[in-house]
């Protein structure tokens, strides 16, 4: 959830730098919310940590009401964090960074920096939780002995691997989108004009802003793996086992490999569209507990997402959003909306249902990668009209990775995930189509329901986007 936050944060940067329609206020007064933003951050999710310790040291620890309030304390958090920074951006944070704009990113960086501050309060305070979480870990008979992160340590993991995740492709497309502002445009406007083109300014930076994002979200693989402290998986058995699943699967990536936590987190991840510029990775501690069918079958997770595409289509509905913005920004000027109350208006209007659509979009896809996973440890890639069925005995390794994924790193099976769903919902899905004789059919059905409405929100927005662009330039 964090990490869809981040990213709407920055998109709000973008639309309200130059403010959205208050009057700027005095800078000490925005210096002072500024403070206040980032003191009331902390004191929501030390709220929040202080129930959910209250809750682990509970009787009813494993009931799932108690971690669906915690999901729910956590969602008010982080709509508190992006809506703040809101409501910093109406009040004149941008005034106050406007000494700034002369420099590529910079002014970008410092409206952003609030922000910053308020999520590395509320990590900050987040940390008893998994202190406390980790030490009950290990105190139970089937532990999985793993490091304990200091403070320091814990707010290094956050910030790397969820901020920096957002903000290394994200400043990319600013600082570019600056320089070519601030240094290229009059030789490009120049060059235009020398070849007999007269086009607007608007049409000229929109095109280049298009050109910018795509080359960023292209390249920004490359530059995530070296953010992330990642190296190549060790030459041997498992990795020549694993390039050849991907073999047989038909897909390509550039490399496998190793996700360094300090030995503290399971997980997996696959980054990147492109198979040049695709990589796969696996972490430390995945690797050092689990065995190696149930590698294998996280691995085939992972796999799933590159075999259906999800990142493309991911993308393709954060771009969907985007135009529905534009073109709610059109529709507002056409009904005479104050221009300066225009971008806060249009991301009000995109934000809380591109929210819940953007989690359940990926609850599903992330379904069919779990059915892929179990498919494929059982009797995957064969023949017949029972060639998508989930065996029972594929089923149970899936499944048994899952939970071992999840003792490995002290999450609750009852506990939500904005963009996972529980382990304990996953668990019960996979084992009920082992049992029951289920196959692929049922969610690739879903899944391709999902993918043509992908399809028609990006047209229906483009074409809303357009005409909303011409009913502004007429």
């Amino acid at each position: 959830m964090m990490i869809f936050v981040i990213l709407a944060a920055f998109i709000a940067v973008m639309l309200l730098r130059d403010g959205g329609g208050l009057a700027p206020g005095p800078h000490a007064t925005v210096l002072a919310a500024i403070a206040l933003y980032v003191a009331v951050a902390a004191i929501l999710e030390w709220w929040n940590t202080v129930r959910t310790l209250g809750r682990m040291n509970s009787a009813t620890l494993g009931a799932d009401s108690g971690w669906r309030g915690q999901g729910l304390r956590q969602m008010l958090t982080c709509g508190y964090l992006l809506g703040g920074l809101v409501g910093l951006l109406l009040c004149g944070l941008g005034d106050l960074v406007e000494w700034a704009t002369s420099v590529p990113l910079l002014p970008e960086a410092l409206m952003i920096a609030p922000f910053v501050a308020a999520m590395l309060a509320v990590w900050w305070m987040q940390y008893p939780v998994h202190l406390a979480m980790r030490t009950r870990l290990a105190q139970r008979p089937d532990a999985v002995a793993t490091p304990i992160w200091s403070r320091a340590e814990f707010l290094k993991y956050n910030f790397r691997f969820q901020f920096l995740f957002v903000a290394a492709p994200l400043g990319l497309i600013l600082l570019l989108h600056d320089a070519v502002l601030l240094y290229g445009w009059p030789w490009l406007t120049d060059a235009l004009l020398a070849h007999g083109w007269s086009p607007g300014p608007d049409w000229l930076e929109g095109l280049a802003l298009l050109a910018i994002s795509l080359a960023a979200v292209l390249v920004a693989p490359a530059i995530i793996v070296h953010v992330w402290a990642t190296r190549p998986l060790p030459a041997g058995e498992l990795r020549t086992d694993l390039e050849q699943a991907l073999a047989r699967l038909r897909v390509r990536c550039r490399k496998i490999l190793l996700w360094e936590s300090g030995g503290v987190i399971a997980n997996a991840a696959v980054i990147g569209m492109l198979a040049p510029l695709r990589y796969v990775l696996l972490s430390d501690a995945l690797l050092r507990h689990m065995d190696r069918r149930e590698v294998h079958a996280v691995f085939a997770h992972e796999a799933g997402h590159i075999l259906s595409h999800h990142l493309f289509y991911l993308l393709l509905f954060l771009v969907g959003v985007q135009m529905l913005a534009v073109a709610a920004m059109g529709a507002l000027a056409g009904l005479h909306v104050p221009d300066n109350l225009v971008p806060a208006s249009a991301l009000a209007m995109v934000a809380v249902p591109g929210f819940l659509a953007f989690g359940r979009i990926s609850r599903a896809f992330e379904r069919q990668s779990d059915v892929i996973g179990a498919w494929l440890s059982g009797t995957g890639l064969g023949e017949g009209p029972d060639a998508d069925r989930v065996t029972p005995e594929g089923a149970a390794v899936f499944a048994l990775a899952l939970q071992r994924i999840a003792l490995i790193n002290g999450t609750p099976p009852g506990s939500p995930n904005f963009r996972h769903g529980s382990i304990q919902s996953r668990v019960s899905y996979i084992y009920y189509l082992g049992v029951n004789g289920g196959s692929r059919r049922e969610i690739d059905r879903t899944v391709r329901r999902i993918k043509i409405g992908l399809w028609a929100l990006f047209l229906l927005s483009v074409a809303a986007a357009a005409i909303a662009g011409q009913g502004l330039t007429a």
